[in-house]
């Protein structure tokens, strides 16, 4: 039994209209789901044995046996209402694989033919009733009726009143704020489409917007919005609130429209400066559209950012963002959510950001909800949120209040680029690819990573990764603030150095190396510029130290802290002759190295005016005493210096082998 055209069907229908359309008969239409995935499994040939059975089956029960395929591969047809109920089990008890995982299912919707209804408006409401059914595992048979038609009226009010609903003001452009991680202030907002109808009252963007897309209308209301926005923005402007916004575009608006002019005009009526509106494109309508492709590239060459939005949502095109230029990568919200909880969810987030950072990208996470995510967000170093956390979606006369009050202030517009340059640093380069045992600063940034910022000579943290603050936290300060600011030498000392190695790395344009001692960890320290603007400058310090580098022994340590260090070390044997020293020490006698001490005493050096106390000292350490920061002094290359000494005995399972000790130099003797 073959099935008629749709327009047969429906002329044929119409012919026999009073005899169908007495509301004792139901039209019915009929989906197989899963029968590609069956048509794979056993071939194309039994998919369409089981199409012939079907179309056989329900030509059976037809009236006057007539079958017509409709959207796609399913069928309609018209049965007795009363024998609608037995449909959906008779078929798919009759379907080679039902019951199984993946297996075949049939799906019905059923709408009764009434006066004066329309064959066309019969088949329409059918093909919605059984597009309602969803996934759920047990309804096959769903009919036109309660919910299911208030639905349907309403999606038909979208498609038949949005100009109406433009011309009478019920399209509204509301803002929800997004806000710099590193300032914690509002530095943009997105603009989203909300429609408060006259008859359905608040519709949710889900009812509309998907409507509109389907019936290709979905250009009218984008438009619609950006004219909205731009009024908005000159109106704040005015009012001296001056805040950057988003619009979001359909693949459809660059299909249906000259968007990218449509834009620009709106955009020219209301005085609104390219630098003041990005776009935003879904990351499912980016992928492989040529159209789309095409119009990200004008607005970028004419000065417009473009975010990709909704990354991860499931369309994720790695290439995409290779092949495709884009400013800003705006995370979903579906990545967000578990970070809290799930292990892997930080990882899988944290990695990407970092990827998205290498490719010189900005990154945008939205549905931060709670503390704990936007905490995370920082120590990965996401530079913008957007989220109920922060606030909700509000019309425009909310948002202007709450951009007026003082806490939710907006960022200035002159630190933009400053703040979008310190953005762009990555907190978590030589991040592990392993996912296994992932943890903490396993993820975070294995090298502890800070982002300084230097005014007035001052350094003050701006942000840092979890391994520059477990760091700090093991040197035993509460923070990097903590440790500068110290009134001991040691902190003096690094406050010096990083504010020096600053300076330097800005004027050479090359990185600069310090390293300190503090706590008992011996770091090196990178410093390398990022960006500057009048009056601040921002700056990354990049930790090696014992805590963060597996290359990093207990000898490589003590070279390097011997090597590095302005104290002049030395140690000997229990003889007390001579078994080595550091280059500073080696330097400030005079000496080219260890040949020239090695073997030999205090005495037989001969630098000493009294040997007498320094070889009374030594016989006490290497009987077990510690000798503090003793006072004497030594003849330095022919002329009397004043130092002060600290010696301790060294030891071995035990025993005393040896002493190690240090002097400093403090002055001329006088």
């Amino acid at each position: 039994m073959k099935t008629l055209g749709r327009a047969k069907y429906v002329e044929l229908l119409n012919c026999d209209y009073d005899s169908c359309f007495d509301g004792c008969h139901t039209l019915v239409y009929l989906h197989i789901d899963n029968l590609k995935h069956y048509n794979r499994l056993f071939g194309v040939q039994a998919g369409d044995r089981v199409l012939h059975r079907t179309i056989r089956w329900a030509s059976g029960k037809a009236f006057g046996s007539r079958v017509s395929r409709y959207a796609g591969d399913g069928l309609v047809f018209v049965v007795p209402t009363d024998e609608v109920d037995a449909l959906s089990t008779q078929i798919n008890a009759s379907l080679p694989t039902f019951g199984e995982a993946n297996g075949l299912r049939a799906h019905l919707g059923a709408a009764a033919c009434v006066r004066p209804m329309s064959v066309d408006d019969a088949m329409q409401q059918a093909l919605f009733a059984c597009g309602s059914i969803g996934d759920a595992q047990d309804a096959y048979l769903c009919k036109f009726e309660g919910d299911v038609k208030l639905r349907f009226d309403r999606r038909t009010y979208i498609v038949d009143h949005i100009d109406d609903a433009i011309e009478r003001g019920e399209i509204q452009a509301w803002a929800q704020p997004i806000v710099r991680v590193l300032t914690g202030r509002i530095c943009e907002v997105e603009i989203l489409a909300r429609w408060e109808s006259e008859k359905y009252g608040f519709l949710y963007p889900d009812e509309f917007i998907p409507v509109l897309e389907q019936h290709e209308l979905i250009h009218k209301l984008d438009l619609e919005v950006i004219r909205l926005a731009c009024a908005q923005w000159a109106e704040a402007r005015a009012l001296g609130t001056n805040v950057p916004f988003g619009i979001n575009l359909s693949r459809l608006d660059f299909e249906l429209c000259d968007i990218y002019a449509a834009v620009c005009a709106r955009m020219e009526r209301y005085g609104v400066p390219v630098n003041q509106l990005h776009v935003e494109v879904t990351e499912s309508s980016a992928v492989h559209d040529r159209i789309i492709t095409e119009g990200v590239r004008r607005f970028r060459e004419a000065g417009f950012q473009v975010y990709m939005d909704d990354f991860g949502s499931g369309y994720s095109s790695l290439g995409q963002m290779a092949g495709m230029r884009f400013d800003v990568i705006k995370f979903d919200k579906g990545m967000v959510d578990d970070v809290t909880t799930n292990e892997r969810a930080r990882a899988v987030l944290a990695d990407s950001i970092s990827m998205v950072k290498r490719l010189g990208l900005q990154t945008l996470c939205e549905g931060v909800e709670t503390i704990e995510q936007f905490n995370f967000l920082r120590a990965v170093g996401c530079e913008k949120v957007q989220g109920y956390y922060f606030g909700r979606p509000a019309p425009h006369e909310t948002t202007l209040r709450e951009l007026s009050a003082r806490a939710c202030r907006p960022e200035e517009t002159v630190y933009s680029a400053y703040l979008d340059a310190v953005g762009q640093v990555n907190l978590l380069e030589g991040t592990s690819a392993s996912l296994h045992g992932v943890e903490a600063a396993a993820f975070l940034g294995r090298s502890p990573v800070a982002l300084l910022e230097l005014a007035d000579d001052r350094l003050r943290m701006l942000t840092c990764n979890h391994a520059f603050q477990f760091l700090v936290t093991r040197m035993g300060f509460e923070s990097f603030d903590s440790l500068v600011r110290t009134s001991t030498p040691t902190g003096g000392r690094i406050n010096a150095s990083a504010v020096n190695a600053a300076k330097n790395a800005r004027d050479t344009g090359d990185a600069q190396v310090f390293d300190f001692i503090a706590g008992g960890v011996f770091c090196s320290v990178t410093v390398e510029f990022v960006a500057r603007m009048e009056g601040r400058e921002a700056f990354i310090y990049t930790v090696t130290s014992v805590e963060n580098s597996p290359q990093v022994t207990e000898h490589t340590l003590l070279d390097g802290v011997l090597e590095t260090s302005n104290l002049c070390f030395f140690w000997k044997d229990t003889e007390r002759r001579f078994l080595g020293a550091n280059r500073r020490f080696y330097d400030y006698y005079g000496f080219s190295g260890l040949e020239d001490i090695l073997g030999k005493t205090d005495e037989e050096m001969g630098w000493h005016t009294n040997e007498e106390p320094y070889h009374d000292d030594e016989v006490h350490v290497l009987q077990g005493a510690v000798i503090s920061r003793a006072p004497g002094i030594c003849i330095r290359q022919g002329e009397q210096r004043n130092i002060i000494a600290t010696k301790r005995p060294l030891y071995s399972h035990g025993a005393i082998v040896g002493l190690v000790g240090y002097f400093e130099d403090v002055g001329p003797h006088q």
